[in-house]
Formats: structure tokens, C-alpha cells, sequence
């Protein structure tokens, strides 16, 4: 089925029609699932993503989604904006190990806060999900997974290369913040992270992995010759817990070396 860019195709709950984003389709579309952790939504496609976020970012905060195939981020649905932006997720995601790729928010004139896959999770459970190759700019709390993780638990998440632009405030290849009720382990990144040209950067604040930390953080990797030279963590705090947070060479994770000590 062809149709012209643009315009939206509203399909059938659960059908598999990733294929014509490609073609600047907008999906609109109910997703299989209830959304309960015992029968979460069904993610298939980026707007299958999109429509989740939305779900959430209107006050469903509990609801439960997992990924059932790998996505790619369509630019025609515009640029990301983060699951539980405002009062933070409560649900669980389950990526089953796939991965989003492209995934891109903002852009150098950006001020936004609370950026990533996830603005803010607030007792939410996020695992087993991927990023690739993403573009992120905000001003403060800017995360690949979560740009503000104020309690709940992250666990088995990876993010591949891409960058993290940030204007000074708190940012990590992982999460920007780690709150004192949160939980992160078993989680790496390979990502980038820089300053906006015209800012300085505060190596208080930045870390390749969490901008802060005030909860625990256990057996996380980043990769130690990406294009940043940020320590892991900028600054811990409060009563932060950290224990097997490194930096490791690219070798470590090419080698599998990485992958051994996440899944022993």
C-alpha cells in the first residue's frame, strides 16, 4: 500500500505496519495489550512508541509496555519527546533486548530538561532496553535512558554510540541523575557526552555514565575512548552506593570481555 508523505493511516490493533513509516506515514494505531504488567502493550513500530508515550505523558504514569522488535526513530512524528516527562514513570518496560535506533530530541538551541528515552521515572521498572545511535541536546538532567531517575529501578539497558549535548547542567551516557530511591546495574554505554559551543563544561556535573548519583548504582561499564573525557560519574552524593562502575577500552567490549561481566 503507497500513500502520499504525510498522511496518517489509522490501522488495525496489533497489525505490523513498521514498514510504512519508511514511506512518511503517521501511525496511529491502539496497541495490542492492556497495558497491566501481566498483559503489556505490544510495541512494534516507532509510532506504536510514540502513542505509548503520549498514553503515559497524559497521567497514565503505571501503564506497562515491552519492545517485540527492534525500531528505528521516523523523523516525520518529529523530535522525541521523553516518556513521563512531567510527574515520571510508574509502569514497567521491558525491552526484551531490542533496540530504538536514531532516537533524536532537540537541537543545539535546546533548553529543555528531564531528556531521554525516559524524562523521569519515579518508581518505574526499565529493562533489558537499547539505544543506538541517538541524538540528544537539553540544558539539565539529560540521560540515554533517563534524564531524571528519582526512584524505582533501571537494569540490563545498553546504549551504542550517538552523543549528549548538554548547556551545563547534570548529563550521563546512561542517566543525567540517579535519585536516592533509585537502582541502576548490569547497564553500559559506549555514548558520547559534550558541552554546548559557547558553555563550559563542569566535570562536577557530567559523567560518561550518571551526571550524579545518590542511590546505587552496581557492575555498570562505559566505554573509556569515546569522544568525551569526563570521569564515569560526575559527583556523588548524599548516600550514594557505587560498587563495579568503570570505564573499560573499546576492546573490552568488542572482545566480550564487558558482556561476561553484565550477565556472570
Amino acid at each position: 500500500k503507497s500513500f502520499s508523505p504525510g498522511v496518517t493511516a489509522y490501522v488495525p490493533k496489533g497489525a505490523d505496519y513498521s514498514s510504512w513509516e519508511q514511506g512518511d506515514v503517521i501511525i496511529e494505531q491502539e496497541l495490542n495489550g492492556s497495558g497491566t504488567k501481566e498483559d503489556p502493550y505490544q510495541i512494534l513500530s516507532y509510532g506504536n512508541l510514540v502513542w505509548f508515550a503520549k498514553q503515559v505523558n497524559s497521567g497514565k504514569t503505571n501503564l506497562c509496555a515491552e519492545l517485540v522488535k527492534d525500531i528505528v526513530y521516523v523523523t516525520q512524528y518529529g523530535a522525541w519527546t521523553p516518556i513521563g516527562s512531567n510527574t515520571g514513570y510508574q509502569g514497567v518496560f521491558n525491552g526484551n533486548g531490542h533496540t530504538i535506533s536514531g532516537l533524536a530530541i532537540g537541537d543545539a538551541t535546546s533548553m529543555n530538561s528531564n531528556v531521554g528515552l525516559f524524562g523521569k521515572i519515579n518508581g518505574g521498572h526499565v529493562h533489558h532496553v537499547g539505544l543506538k545511535d541517538g541524538s540528544m541536546f537539553g540544558n539539565d538532567h539529560i540521560g540515554a535512558i533517563c534524564g531524571d531517575f528519582v526512584s524505582g529501578e533501571i537494569d540490563h539497558c545498553f546504549v551504542m554510540d550517538g552523543t549528549i549535548t548538554y548547556r551545563g547542567g547534570l548529563a550521563g551516557g546512561l542517566v543525567g541523575v540517579c535519585g536516592n530511591g533509585a537502582r541502576l546495574h548490569d547497564s553500559y554505554s559506549t555514548m558520547g557526552v559534550t558541552v554546548s559551543s559557547g558553555y563550559e563544561a563542569d566535570a562536577t556535573t557530567v559523567g560518561l555514565a550518571c551526571g550524579e548519583v545518590s542511590g546505587t548504582v552496581t557492575n555498570c561499564y562505559v566505554q573509556s575512548n569515546t569522544q568525551s573525557s569526563y570521569a564515569v560519574i560526575g559527583k556523588q552524593s548524599g548516600k550514594a552506593v557505587v560498587v563495579d562502575m568503570m570505564a573499560k577500552p573499546s576492546s573490552a567490549f568488542a572482545s566480550g570481555e564487558v558482556c561476561y561481566s553484565l550477565n556472570r
